[in-house]
């Protein structure tokens, strides 16, 4: 067996001196099949030369140069190196990011230096101090505290099940168990009991569960606010939730259940920066928070909007099928930047 390294709070890696952690603005894009950074406005501030690149969080963005794993500051400078020693890299979030090393997760700071040792099979993100991973044994699934310590399991429950939505919201977790769904305090107490077949994270204080066939929403107190009635049922952000409650499409309702945009869409989003990704006869496109179009529904995918922009995806055909090629458009519906590749 390969031995992992263990690191105790020291530097390993080059890194930049401690800055504040205001945000950078820039967006990555595809040119020549190499990547660089544009601003909100669609120049090109890091030249493409960068295999691979991640968003912009925390003043870091995960890039691939020199087929080395690296992350850099908002000038392009290299902020913690790699030395080809990372396998994978992940943005920062909460302060740490996730980073793979001998195909083991452990979480660095925005110094490079280690916080969480890299001694686990898998590993989510951090989010309001708490982080969900996979033992080294694939055995089991906890949460740790941003010490690293293992935050322990609930009364009379004696292990989780994977999931994809695994993050702290509202101070509250959604957990697996026995094949059923419930919620976690941030101390690991139960505050929601594990008894609903599906069920999604918190978000503006509400939870979308799943009664018999149909979704309704509870609050942090487990009160059903909105009662069972939808076939199908999002989480709730700029105070809408996307949902299917009489037809095969979607619309969406406000926090008391009230259908404010009208079923009609065959797929929907929940809202970021008060718009919202919808699909119509396989193409997507954006409404603002009164349900009117943002932009034309024309692109082959979609992603949620960041810092101002939302990225998209066009396929262009080829002689060996398609490809895809990726552009920005702001929250007016503007292309700031075509699609390119």
């Amino acid at each position: 067996m390969v031995g992992v390294l263990l690191f105790t709070g020291c530097d390993l890696f080059d890194s930049s001196d401690s800055a504040p952690t205001s945000d950078v603005a820039l967006f990555p894009v595809l040119l020549n099949d190499r990547w660089g950074y544009i601003n909100a406005e669609g120049v090109m501030v890091l030249q493409p030369v960068y295999q691979q690149a991640g968003r912009f969080s925390e003043g870091r963005a995960p890039v691939r140069f020199s087929f080395r794993n690296h992350f850099i500051d908002g000038t392009g400078e290299i902020a913690i190196d790699g030395r080809g020693v990372f396998q994978d890299v992940r943005p920062f979030q909460d302060g740490r990011a996730a980073v793979r090393l001998q195909n083991r997760w452990g979480f660095v700071d925005r110094d490079g230096q280690f916080v969480i040792n890299p001694v686990y099979r898998g590993a989510g993100d951090f989010s309001e101090d708490r982080v969900f991973v996979r033992s080294v044994d694939f055995g089991s699934y906890f949460y740790l505290t941003g010490e690293g310590s293992v935050l322990p399991y609930p009364e009379g429950i004696n292990g989780f099940q994977p999931i994809a939505d695994n993050q702290f919201n509202d101070g509250l977790a959604l957990i697996r168990t026995s094949d059923r769904y419930g919620f976690i305090n941030t101390d690991g107490s139960l505050a929601i009991e594990p008894v609903y077949a599906e069920a999604l994270p918190f978000s503006q204080e509400l939870a979308a569960v799943k009664v018999a066939d149909r979704w309704g929403y509870i609050n942090r107190d487990g009160v059903v606010l909105i009662s069972p009635q939808f076939i199908s049922a999002g989480r709730f952000a700029d105070e809408r939730a996307p949902v299917r409650r009489d037809s095969n499409q979607f619309g969406y309702v406000d926090t008391s259940g009230r259908i404010i945009i009208s079923e009609q869409f065959d797929q929907a989003r929940v809202f970021s920066q008060e718009r919202a990704a919808v699909q119509l006869d396989g193409k997507w496109g954006f409404i603002d928070l009164q349900g009117n179009p943002v932009t034309e529904i024309r692109f082959d995918e979609v992603e949620d909007f960041y810092k101002g922009l939302a990225r998209f995806t066009v396929l262009v055909p080829t002689d060996d099928g398609q490809v895809p090629s990726f552009g920005y458009i702001n929250r007016d519906g503007r292309i700031v930047w075509p699609a390119s590749r």
